[in-house]
């Protein structure tokens, strides 16, 4: 069995908030999402984050990597102009520590997964749970810090994309709960698969 076979409807229980502007409730879809994949990632093996169902397919952990990385680049430098370097994965010492540098691939070159061939991804490090608990943590505090910067601008357009702070951020929180689907649903396949079930 599974954590998967214990979430009815959830892995953690409701969080007790009631935001009361547009920034507060960006603030605690932030904290809950971090909420829900940090009590997966406390349950799951490495062998749950590595495994693919095929190898151009990405494993559990490289999604988590991906969410966080998305995170990082909105809290670091989607509404501040600043360079790769200023995110958490060069301040925080994770390039060094994984020799990975993800700036320059992908979708616009942010270096989130999106956009990478299967070679590419599969060149993203294999982080332990624990160690991409903390990347998340660090990323998802990032960002929360930027939407109480931004405050009243949320709903301004920004001249590059057309499309405010607001609607940025809360579409990739709503792709990010999306992926916390899906790796549910690839620690129950693999679990299925591992015990012989139908």
């Amino acid at each position: 069995m599974t954590y998967v076979e214990t979430i009815e409807p959830r892995l953690t229980p409701p969080r007790m908030v009631a935001p009361a502007a547009t920034a507060d409730a960006l603030t605690e879809w932030c904290r809950d999402l971090t909420e829900e994949l940090s009590a997966r990632l406390a349950l799951v093996t490495q062998e749950d984050l590595t495994w693919q169902p095929h190898p151009d397919s990405n494993g559990a952990g490289v999604t988590v990597w991906h969410v966080a990385r998305w995170l990082d680049v909105l809290g670091s430098r989607a509404f501040t102009g600043e360079p790769a370097a200023a995110d958490c994965w060069h301040q925080f010492g994770w390039r060094e520590v994984t020799g990975y540098e993800p700036d320059g691939i992908g979708y616009l070159g942010l270096g989130t997964l999106t956009g990478y061939t299967p070679q590419q991804m599969r060149a993203v490090p294999a982080l332990d749970g624990a160690s991409l608990q903390r990347y998340l943590t660090q990323t998802a505090d990032r960002l929360i810090e930027q939407i109480a910067l931004i405050g009243d601008r949320l709903h301004q357009p920004a001249k590059h994309t057309q499309l405010s702070p607001y609607q940025q951020i809360a579409m990739t929180l709503q792709g990010s709960f999306g992926h916390v689907g899906e790796i549910d649903t690839l620690v129950a396949l693999r679990a299925r698969l591992r015990d012989g079930h139908d």
